[in-house]
């Protein structure tokens, strides 16, 4: 992960839990933000690459709230 990928994940998951919200609404929310860049890169990354990066970020956001909730 880079320091920008991890910067913007603390931000997410901070607002995220703010507004009361769990792992399964960062996920919903990784689902919607993956809807959204579907189609919309003409150059660079595919739709495939841009969706697993997209999972493997949010679930890295989801996994450490979903640790939390269990301590």
């Amino acid at each position: 992960m880079t320091i920008l990928e991890r910067v913007v994940g603390l931000m997410v998951r901070d607002r995220m839990l703010e507004a009361g919200k769990g792992a399964t609404d960062i996920l919903t929310f990784g689902e919607d933000v993956k809807k959204y860049f579907h189609g919309r890169t003409a150059e660079g990354s595919t739709d495939r690459e841009l969706n697993d990066a997209a999972d493997r970020f949010f679930s890295a956001i989801a996994s450490d709230i979903g640790s939390q909730d269990s301590q």
